[in-house]
């Protein structure tokens, strides 16, 4: 019973706390606090936060309404709770917000303002009016305008923003980037002058190239092979002339060369600096072909005079009437050759044999030769034929001592209409040299031009240059 009465009691003093206003007071007060710091919190982290990279009119707007939230919640409340301390600092939190809220709609307008203003700057800054060591002819001009179009932009910022640090910055930059139309037409002037004289010069240096007739042989030189002794030779009149450009190559060339990747100029550049060294070895190795080619040459006249009993005209000149003056020469040029390559003379003992031969075969060929004149059967020719053979022979130099012709009917020619132009027939000459100990028996060809009405007695000989030795007798 004491336990029923002791419950009932307690059930009683529960309801009676329940109940209580001050109790129900001191749960709406809480309720409050913490609804109201809730949103004043949200509103210091998130709304009004500038921290957070968002664009500074974004977050006022976003701060005005949180502003408005939490006025109305404010508002609602009784006057018992706005009476409270704790609301009352959460109040000032608000309101120091609210300050925030009036320097940031400021910042939005400044901001509003110089968005284009800076955009057009940055475009400036990072592209149009970009400072670069060369120009292009319209950089400058592109510039320009967009310099033109910052200003316009800053026209229209009100006069009151433009003290403002983040405009007066922009400001300084814009003024910065309106000198950079005519720095920008100076670099491109001067680069264009650099280009014409440039031009100039690669100009000259290519007709320069264009002019040295040997760049390839002295490339063979460069890579030790032979050439023929006529490029040699022409490779050798030139060198003065490429080892000016080698001069000049590191002169007034110099930066064109420089420039040049991908392109000759450097390579030639290359051949001209090295041209003695590239000049004998190319000069070394054609001689040792050339002399052995002379002795292979050499033996070929001794076996045709041999064999077929004849011998050319100009190996006789060379091999006969010019062979000391020949073989110094040769001797001469393979000698520099070998000294300009640092190398000793080779032996010229297999030349000087051979050329030693060149006589004798001549000698072997006229015993060969003792009945060719009456081999070939030629049959007598006219006075004036004679006479015209004997004017031809002694032009060239030698007495005449007999001219026969072929035992053949003359061969008439005719032009296209079957009009006759002339009648030839061949034939041979022997002529003598007073140096030689032989006659000279050589091909002939006779002609006689027709003029209308007939034949001429004799109009031209020609001799051919193939010298057959004969005895005189």
């Amino acid at each position: 019973m004491k336990n029923i009465t002791k419950g009932l009691w307690l059930f009683v003093l529960i309801g009676f706390v329940w109940e209580s206003p001050v109790y129900a007071a001191s749960s709406k007060l809480d309720k409050a606090i913490k609804s109201y710091e809730k949103k004043v919190v949200q509103a210091e982290q998130k709304d009004c936060n500038t921290d957070l990279g968002k664009p500074i009119a974004t977050i006022s707007k976003r701060c005005e309404k949180a502003m408005k939230k939490l006025d109305k919640i404010f508002d609602k409340y009784s006057d018992e709770i706005k009476s409270d301390a704790k609301i009352g600092s959460l109040r000032e939190r608000q309101e120091k917000l609210r300050g925030l809220l009036d320097g940031l709609a400021h910042q939005a307008t400044v901001e509003k303002a110089a968005r284009n203003y800076r955009h057009r700057i940055e475009h400036m800054e990072s592209k149009s009016c970009l400072k670069k060591e060369s120009y292009g002819s319209r950089d400058a001009y592109v510039c320009l305008e967009d310099v033109e179009k910052a200003d316009k932009i800053k026209e229209r910022i009100p006069a009151e923003l433009l003290d403002e640090p983040v405009i007066k910055d922009l400001i300084a930059r814009h003024d910065a980037l309106k000198k950079m139309p005519e720095y920008m037409d100076n670099i491109y002037a001067d680069k264009n002058a650099k280009f014409l004289e440039n031009a100039g010069l690669v100009g000259d240096f290519d007709n320069t190239v264009h002019d040295i007739s040997y760049w390839n042989q002295l490339a063979v030189g460069k890579a030790n092979k032979p050439a023929d002794i006529g490029y040699v030779d022409g490779l050798k009149k030139d060198l003065p002339r490429i080892k000016q450009l080698a001069v000049d190559c590191k002169g007034k060339y110099a930066e064109i060369v420089k420039n040049s990747a991908g392109r000759d100029r450097q390579a030639k550049c290359e051949l001209a600096e090295n041209a003695d060294k590239y000049y004998a070895q190319l000069a070394v190795t054609s001689y040792q072909r050339h002399l052995q080619q002379e002795i292979k040459d050499i033996n070929a006249v001794i076996a045709r005079l041999t064999d077929d009993g004849y011998i050319e005209l100009s190996d006789y000149k060379k091999l006969v009437l010019g062979s000391k003056g020949y073989v110094r020469e040769l001797k001469q040029n393979i000698g520099e050759s070998h000294k300009l390559a640092g190398l000793a003379e080779p032996s010229y003992a297999e030349l000087d044999a051979a050329v030693a031969k060149i006589p004798e075969a001549i000698k072997v060929a006229t015993s060969k030769n003792e009945n060719r004149w009456a081999d070939e059967k030629t049959v007598s020719v006219s006075d004036a034929i004679e006479e015209r053979t004997a004017q031809v022979v002694k032009k060239m130099g030698f007495e005449l001592v007999k001219v026969g012709r072929q035992d053949e009917p003359w061969t008439l020619v005719k032009n296209g209409l079957g009009v006759p132009l002339y009648k030839g027939t061949k034939g041979w000459v022997m002529m003598k040299d007073s140096k030689d100990s032989f006659c000279r028996m050589q091909h002939a060809s006779f002609t006689r031009a027709y003029d209308g009405t007939g034949y001429a007695a004799a109009s031209n000989v020609g001799i051919v240059p193939a010298i057959v030795p004969v005895p005189c007798d």
